[in-house]
């Protein structure tokens, strides 16, 4: 895999994150009134986060063996 497709595909994923926090707090906003920073988001967002960086790994392994 090149650099750029590494760079390509790491700021896919970044923009996604980013895209996926403001989605949450926009619901927040909308459902609760305000924005409440809690315990649980946070890991819910590493766990998310850990999906898409096995989701990248597995991709990348695929793309090697069809090679």
């Amino acid at each position: 895999m090149k650099i750029n497709q590494i760079a390509e595909i790491s700021f896919a994923l970044i923009l996604f994150e980013f895209a996926t926090a403001i989605i949450w707090q926009a619901l927040e906003l909308i459902v609760y009134g305000e924005i409440q920073p809690r315990v649980v988001d946070d890991l819910m967002g590493l766990v998310f986060l850990y999906g898409m960086v096995e989701a990248y790994r597995m991709g990348k392994r695929h793309g090697k063996e069809d090679t």
